[in-house]
């Protein structure tokens, strides 16, 4: 039986880091591409995932349901839409199937995939069965190529009638030197995505300029719909002429089908005077009670929520500082409408430029409300003055890239994802100040994307090749009250001492003095054995014990004395329940209620572990025959043979009248400290090779303890164990146990050293595993006389791998960690002993490398431009990389590679040298001044002069 005393006195707070769990993964190999948008069904829980040349339907569970293939296909840019491909007569080619855009269409129970082919058309599939499909519509939605960016949502649209329809809004940036045949910003039909309006002077649309749809690149993070307005959050240059680049939220009015309400307002995060320029990503949801009121906000309202980046000099490439910014929508509304109304009291211009000439803005005697839905054909567009501004609520060292906002009453949590492969969640407390408290790895080093998702306390995340379900709480992971409330998921259960998601029913507050008792029947009187601290207490404060047994509390008065020491009366008889005797407080029976000895002995409660009959047992209680009962020094330093005069306890004295007496436990001196005999945690993680499912030995020529790396023809684990454990006459026959697809067991063999150490060697084990996982983990223990197991704290497992799953490029092979051995070889990652010809180790380099694209493709002949290189098997060291720019053929211009922006082997940011002279050049990567990277790719140096100029003609001839 267990008694729980309460002491009512205070409140802790301590701050911790617990564990989440990643549930359940779905992941496809490079062969079929990578991941670019994810959706989530609300009504049955179906994933749906948009890739390159495929889309994939699966369950909540994350099991494949369907796939359609989306390409590649023969296609080219230069076709003009028609109502099919067959009539163009340009040269056509297979090119691959980008997903652009995916919707869910709840209404008519379609998903809506837009591709790069066919200059950038959607389909329309069915939620049922993704396999079966519309017929194709040739009208150009979005961009042709890969990097171009694309935001796409379903909101009301124009009213027709009395009726007001659902339409698709879709904002895309366009395509690197491709033909843009659609406009920046629409509103679409769902059935046959044609503008919901095309009249002759306006149209339900915003374009570009064409003297600046090749030079100024929107790009577009987040889309959303609130209280009658459509949004996009966008990052852009400044102006056509500007190098800096801001954040902007443009906004339209839903009814509107001239789009004579379009309005930019620059979008600033700020931290002690730094403006975190570059949106990455945003969630529109509401926010907990706590936050509402801090923000003087009603419960229902939306909320903007946006993580930025401070950016490079002159680019859109974000830096490693982040901040997280909170914007009621409210506050936006009245920001868009004070721009509006200063616009038509005749204060600014319309713009902004890149979308029109900008003019001055015409003084009117119209009223301007935050209902504003462009019903006046003059002063539009509008590009606000004055900016939605707000005061960063976190920061962080490291660069963001996605965001989703859970609600749980009275607190408002944020995950925020990042491009390192983590997700950190914060507790946002008010308007101005918020805590990060958790950090989940989910895949080390690589981007979380975007379409981070939250449903049934889960929440669903995606890298390139990999999906994640993540459960967001793991309560019961909690042992202590303090680590509990601090999780604002969670609750305390003080009548069982629990922790579980939390409700109305559960405690957020742990009390400031705990003290747990055990009380042993069967036994000539009760044994107080346990105290955790002293409380802190004052004589005019009311003091009560509180007993907690079976649910039930039982109060008794409490006494502080002069000493400040605190007597509790214990319950009496009558109000304890029957208990047989020799039983625990859990179970019905007193050894096995917590299992290994490292638990046993190191717990709060007076128990030992009874080594011979491999068990936990009251540590009042001898063990058979003349083996010890062991108890750690992390609780108290003592040792109990058969002698129980060895034994004294002085943490609680009861008196004669039946009453505790609280003191502290004090340690035993002079008598040995002896540790559980268990594995050691120097090889907490062996990795060893499976040989393409076939089989290898495991062991092939590990040194123990110098590695973890798997090297070795016998493997050896390490066990600490004090040489007075060692027991001969019963501690024979041990065994290794490998739970792999088939349970394997062998023996192993004991040798002792001197210093007390003994090293356990497993006979030759053949590890194999079917299927194409990277890797399988391998539960592994220890055991004597076959039943009785040894202690691994620390979770040993052995880590089966395959080489030509963990890369698929030779520059991913040979950037892999050194301690998987692993090489390339005739197109293939394997070990050096699967290849039969030249094997390319870590230390080499790859002769294919390849570049796919580049961005920006020109800049300044003044240099200073970050130019993001992206392709395969670029380099392997960033020592090797020697970039220059060749133009005409004849000058050669450095581009200066940077450290801190280069990612083996995939990408190379390098900023672009001085040139004395423009023109069109092309961009060489050399590669350990060996190899030259293919592919054709064009740089141009151009003069901002001559723009400014030829600009400042154009402008002329308009007035």
């Amino acid at each position: 039986m267990r008694l729980t005393l309460l002491l009512f006195i205070g409140s802790i707070v301590m701050t911790t880091w617990s564990k989440i769990s990643i549930f359940r993964t779905f992941e496809i190999n490079s062969t079929q591409g990578t991941f670019s948008h994810m959706v989530l069904d609300n009504k049955t829980g179906n994933i749906y995932i948009g890739a390159m040349n495929n889309l994939y339907q699966l369950s909540s569970k994350l099991t494949l349901i369907k796939s359609a293939t989306t390409g590649p296909k023969d296609d080219s840019p230069m076709c003009q839409p028609k109502n099919s491909t067959a009539s163009c007569n340009e040269p056509k080619q297979l090119m691959d199937a980008y997903n652009k855009a995916l919707v869910i269409d709840y209404k008519n129970n379609k998903l809506i995939a837009c591709s790069s082919l066919y200059n950038g058309i959607c389909e329309r599939y069915s939620l049922r069965d993704i396999q079966s499909r519309n017929s194709y519509i040739y009208d150009p939605v979005v961009a042709t190529d890969a990097t171009s960016t694309t935001v796409a949502f379903i909101a009301p649209g124009p009213p027709k009638g009395d009726i007001q329809s659902d339409v698709l809004y879709v904002a895309a940036s366009r395509a690197n030197g491709g033909q843009s045949k659609f406009p920046a910003i629409a509103s679409r039909v769902l059935e046959t995505f044609k503008l919901v309006f095309y009249g002759i002077h306006t149209k339900s649309s915003k374009d570009i300029q064409a003297m600046f749809s090749d030079t100024f690149q929107v790009h577009y993070i987040y889309g959303f719909s609130s209280e009658k307005f459509s949004y996009f959050v966008t990052v852009q240059k400044r102006n056509p002429w500007s190098g800096s680049f801001i954040s902007k939220l443009i906004r339209v009015c839903q009814a509107d089908k001239h789009y004579y309400s379009y309005a930019e307002v620059q979008l600033k995060c700020m931290h002690n005077g730094a403006l975190y320029n570059l949106a990455q990503a945003a969630y529109v949801g509401k926010a907990g009670s706590s936050l509402v009121t801090n923000m003087e906000i009603n419960e229902d309202e939306d909320v903007l929520y946006v993580v930025c980046s401070i950016g490079y000099p002159s680019t859109a490439i974000p830096e490693k500082k982040s901040a997280l910014c909170v914007y009621p929508l409210r506050k936006v509304r009245q920001i868009f409408t004070e721009n509006i109304r200063n616009c038509f009291d005749g204060i600014g211009n319309t713009g902004p430029s890149h979308i029109i000439t900008q003019a001055s803005c015409k003084q009117t005697n119209f009223t301007i409300k935050d209902d504003y839905c462009g019903e006046y054909d003059s002063n539009n567009p509008i590009d606000g003055q004055t900016p939605i501004q707000t005061e960063a609520v976190i920061t962080f060292n490291t660069t963001v890239s996605a965001v989703a906002v859970n609600k749980e009453s009275q607190d408002t949590i944020a995950f925020v994802g990042t491009v390192k492969g983590h997700v950190i969640k914060v507790l946002i407390k008010s308007k101005d100040m918020a805590t990060s408290y958790e950090d989940l790895t989910v895949e080390e080093g690589s981007k979380i994307n975007t379409d981070m998702i939250l449903y049934k306390r889960h929440l669903y995340v995606f890298t390139d090749r990999r999906i994640y379900k993540v459960q967001i709480q793991e309560c019961n992971s909690y042992t202590l009250c303090e680590s509990c409330v601090n999780d604002e998921y969670c609750g305390w259960v003080h009548s069982n001492d629990t922790c579980s998601v939390w409700d109305v029913y559960k405690s957020r507050r742990c009390m400031s003095s705990y003290a747990v008792l055990l009380i042993w029947k069967g036994m000539d009187k009760y044994q107080i054995p346990f105290y955790k601290h002293k409380p802190v207490v004052h004589g005019n404060e009311e003091r009560e014990c509180v007993f907690s047994i079976n649910n039930e509390n039982i109060k008794t008065k409490a006494h502080l004395d002069s000493d400040g020491d605190i007597t509790c009366a214990i319950p009496s008889s009558t109000q304890l329940p029957a208990i047989a005797t020799g039983e625990g407080w859990m179970y019905s029976r007193n050894d096995n209620w917590m299992e290994g000895c490292q638990s046993c002995s190191q717990s709060r409660w007076l128990c030992g572990w009874c080594i011979r009959n491999h068990s936990c047992t009251y540590f009042g209680f001898t063990c058979p025959g003349k083996t010890i009962l062991l108890r750690s020094s992390r609780c108290a330093a003592f040792l109990l043979r058969a002698m129980r005069t060895q034994f004294k306890v002085n943490a609680l004295s009861m008196d004669v009248g039946g009453n505790i007496r609280v003191r502290p436990l004090p340690m035993v001196i002079g008598i040995p400290v002896l540790i559980c005999w268990r594995l050691s945690a120097s090889i907490q993680a062996a990795r060893c090779l499976a040989l393409n499912g076939v089989g290898g030995v495991f062991g092939k020529e590990w040194r123990y303890p110098a590695t973890l790396q798997c090297t070795a023809r016998r493997w050896k684990a390490a066990v600490k164990v004090a040489k007075e454990l060692i027991k001969e006459d019963f501690q024979t026959q041990f065994n290794c146990f490998f739970n792999m697809e088939d349970t394997k067991q062998v023996n192993a063999n004991l040798a002792r050293f001197p210093n007390g150490t003994s090293i356990i060697e497993c006979e030759i084990v053949n590890f194999s595993y079917t299927g194409d996982a990277k890797e399988l983990k391998v539960p592994f223990h220890i055991s004597w006389d076959i039943k009785n197991k040894l202690d691994s704290a620390d979770q040993i497992q052995v880590i089966m791998y395959k080489c030509d799953k963990l890369a698929e490029s030779c520059g991913e092979c040979l950037t892999l960690n050194s301690q998987y051995e692993c090489g390339w070889c005739d197109q293939h990652c394997t070990s050096k002993s699967q290849c039969s010809s030249t094997w390319l180790s870590t230390a080499d380099t790859c002769p294919n490398a390849m570049i796919i694209n580049i961005e920006p493709t020109s800049g300044p002949k003044g240099g200073g431009t970050y130019i993001n290189i992206t392709g395969i098997n670029l380099v392997i060291r960033f020592e090797d990389i020697s970039i220059d720019v060749y133009i005409e053929n004849s000058t050669r211009v450095q581009c200066d590679p940077v450290k801190d922006l280069y990612i083996a082997p995939r990408q190379i940011v390098c900023i672009s040298g001085k040139s004395n002279v423009t023109g069109i050049g092309k961009l060489v990567v050399t590669i350990n001044k060996k190899y030259n990277a293919t592919g054709s790719h064009i740089f141009s140096y151009v003069s901002k002069i001559i723009l400014c100029k030829l600009t400042i003609k154009v402008a002329i001839k308009i007035s």
